[in-house]
C-alpha cells in the first residue's frame, strides 16, 4: 500500500523529463514490495487483473453459458457416460446457506481407472479436456458450471477445482441432483466421458 500511495503522490516525469518522478521518490520501498510479493506470489498469482467475461468486447455471461451447453449437448450425444471409480471421482461440495459449491477434478488418470470401455488401454494416460456439473430437477436440467483444463483453479492432489452456484431450492422442483462429468482424452485422442455418482441436494 505505501508503494501505490507514494506512486500516486508523484505522477508524471521529473523536470528533465528523462525519468518518472516515484521511480526516484519511491526507490526505497522497492526491495520491502519486492519481498512481499516473492513471499506471497502463489496468492498474487490466483489473482487475475482483468476479468474476460466482464469486457465490454467479450460475450455476455448468458452468452457463454449457451455456448458451454452447446458443447456439453455435443459431447453427450456422442459419448455414453462410464461411471468414475471410488479412486477418481470429483470431490463435490456445496453450501446450502448461499449455494456456493464446488467440484475439484482430476488432471490426470491411468487407463486402469477406467471400467467398461475397452477402446481404453490400462497403460493409457489420460488427461482431462473438460468438466461440467448439472443439476437436474423434474422441470429439467440447468448447467450449474462448465470449464476446461485451463479454466480450472489448481488445488491439491492433482485436482483442479470448479466453481459453481447452486439456485436456491422452490416446492415445486421436487428432488434435487447434482451430476459431474469430465471428459478426458489419450494421448491417441480416445475420449471417454466419466460421471459422478449422483448427489442428492437438500
Amino acid at each position: 500500500q505505501k508503494w501505490l500511495d507514494c506512486t500516486d503522490a508523484n505522477p508524471g516525469k521529473d523536470a528533465e523529463g528523462n525519468e518518472e518522478r516515484h521511480i526516484g521518490a519511491c526507490g526505497h520501498l522497492a526491495e520491502p514490495l519486492g519481498k512481499c510479493l516473492k513471499e506471497h506470489e502463489d496468492y498474487y498469482d490466483k489473482i487475475k487483473l482483468y476479468d474476460d467475461d466482464e469486457s465490454e468486447d467479450g460475450p455476455s455471461p448468458e452468452e457463454l453459458q449457451q455456448a458451454w451447453w452447446d458443447v456439453v449437448k455435443d459431447i453427450e450425444g456422442s459419448h455414453k457416460p462410464t461411471p468414475f471409480n471410488d479412486t477418481t471421482k470429483p470431490t463435490m461440495e456445496v453450501r446450502p446457506s448461499d449455494g456456493q459449491g464446488m467440484a475439484a477434478f482430476l488432471y490426470e488418470m491411468d487407463g486402469s481407472n477406467v471400467v467398461g470401455k475397452d477402446e481404453i488401454r490400462r497403460e493409457a494416460k489420460l488427461v482431462l479436456v473438460m468438466c461440467y456439473v448439472l443439476l437436474l430437477r423434474e422441470t429439467g436440467r440447468t448447467l450449474l458450471a462448465a470449464g476446461s483444463r485451463d479454466d480450472l483453479w489448481e488445488w491439491k492432489d492433482g485436482k483442479g477445482i470448479l466453481r459453481m452456484d447452486v439456485p436456491s431450492s422452490d416446492e415445486s422442483d421436487g428432488p434435487r441432483i447434482v451430476i459431474a462429468r469430465a471428459l478426458f482424452q489419450d494421448e491417441n485422442g480416445t475420449e471417454v466421458l466419466l460421471q459422478s455418482t449422483p448427489m442428492a441436494l437438500s
